[in-house]
This record gives C-alpha cells, sequence and structure tokens, in this order.
C-alpha cells in the first residue's frame, strides 16, 4: 500500500478522524489510499451477508488486539496522587486511549455492520446458528450491558437552593455514561460536552475517571473476544 503524507487544516483532520471510525478503516494511510483510488470522498455502502459482518467484526477484534494500551496496562498500575494541590499521575498518553476506543466505537454505533447491535440481529434470526452458539452471544452480551448499567465509583455532590433552603443532591455516573462522555465529547463527536466538563473539566476528576476508563476498555476488549471466539464457531456453519 503506498504511503501519502498531506497537511491538513483541523477542520479537515476532524472529518478525516470521523470518516476513518465509520469506515472501519485501519488509519488515515488507509482511508487516503482508498479515497485517491476511488476518486471520491467515501467508499459507497456496501451490502454484506451475515458471514461477512461476522467475518468483519473478528476482523476489528484482531485489530483491537495490536493496540499498545494493552502492553501499557499489563506492565503498569494505574495511579494517582494530590499532594500539596497537586496531581500526578502514570496513566497512559491520550492517543494510547483514543486508538482502542475508536476502533471500539464501531461496535457501538448501531449504523456500522459490526455493532453489537446488528451482530444481536443475526444471532437472533440466522437459523443456521446453533442454539448454545445463540444463548452463549446473549449471555455475554447481557453480562457486558449489566457492566456498563453499573454505577462507578465516581459521583458529584451538588447543593441545590429550593425555597430558599440547600438540599444536598449526589449525581453518581455509570460506567457507560463515562465511556460516552469521554468518546462523544472528546474523540468521536461533541454531542455530549456537558457531561464531559462535568467528568473531565479538571485535572483530579479527570485523573479519577481516565483510571475507570481502563477498567471499562479493558472489559470492553475481553467482551469482544468472547463474541469473537462464538463467531469463529459459528461461521462454520452458516451459507455463504
Amino acid at each position: 500500500m503506498n504511503n501519502y503524507t498531506i497537511s491538513l487544516s483541523d477542520s479537515l483532520n476532524d472529518f478525516i478522524k470521523q470518516a476513518i471510525a465509520e469506515g472501519g478503516y485501519v488509519d488515515e494511510n488507509e482511508y487516503i489510499t482508498e479515497l485517491l483510488r476511488n476518486h471520491r470522498l467515501k467508499r459507497l455502502p456496501k451490502k454484506l451477508s451475515d458471514i461477512e459482518k461476522l467475518q468483519l467484526f473478528n476482523r476489528k477484534a484482531e485489530r483491537l488486539e495490536q493496540y499498545q494500551l494493552w502492553k501499557y496496562i499489563e506492565n503498569n498500575q494505574s495511579t494517582y496522587k494530590v499532594s500539596g494541590g497537586t496531581i500526578s499521575n502514570n496513566l497512559p498518553d491520550d492517543e494510547l486511549i483514543e486508538a482502542p476506543l475508536i476502533t471500539l466505537r464501531l461496535f457501538m454505533q448501531d449504523k456500522d455492520h459490526i455493532s453489537i447491535k446488528n451482530i444481536s440481529n443475526i444471532y437472533d434470526s440466522n437459523p443456521q446458528i446453533a442454539k448454545e452458539l445463540k444463548d452463549a452471544f446473549v449471555e455475554s452480551r447481557n453480562n457486558f450491558n449489566d457492566f456498563l448499567k453499573k454505577e462507578s465509583l465516581f459521583s458529584i455532590e451538588s447543593i441545590i437552593g429550593i425555597n430558599e433552603r440547600e438540599h444536598h443532591h449526589t449525581t453518581h455516573y455509570t460506567n457507560n455514561e463515562i465511556l460516552e462522555a469521554l468518546l462523544y465529547a472528546e474523540i468521536a463527536h461533541f454531542t455530549q460536552m456537558e457531561d464531559y466538563q462535568k467528568l473531565y473539566s479538571n485535572p483530579f476528576n479527570k485523573s479519577f475517571n481516565f483510571i475507570q476508563i481502563m477498567v471499562i476498555i479493558k472489559n470492553f476488549k475481553s467482551f469482544i473476544l468472547i463474541v469473537k471466539k462464538i463467531n469463529q464457531q459459528a461461521i462454520p456453519y452458516m451459507k455463504p
């Protein structure tokens, strides 16, 4: 594959970053190479068979395993310290976190061929897939959904004035809310800026929630790899 180096404006860079995520491209070079080959801004949507969707899911799962973040997590215990108003931590760089999150986003967006919703539809409706594999998929999906719905350790205390009286209120955030606030306000889109400001705006909150993000994406990765194994067992019994 040829490599192309170009200088991008901020707006164009954001557009290409989104196109890479939506199209399932490995990186900017792959997207630009495809762009130049086809002489168009985006590839036309392609209708995929159930087998092709499961195969594409597995390829992206394999890609997910290759990111450097996992080595960093394996070799470093994420910590942070507060001393004299100063916060120190050994969290990974933002780029190490963003790379797997962009791939994980492909499994979250309903319009993508390999979204969990679309893969669920395959297991729900394809009669060629054995019942035990369907049950295994549903169990793993439900377990992961339960994890996402679980309240994280992070909460925000606020004081609300009602009828000249102060009421203390605690807002708890689920694992899914912490994940989506980072993903949809900083990395892929800008639709959840309010939640992002609450969760990541100051250094203390950011350090705390980035440690939680490590836990969330590790669980997300484990779930994706479980589905990959189930897909590998299902594909041989499916007709092209």
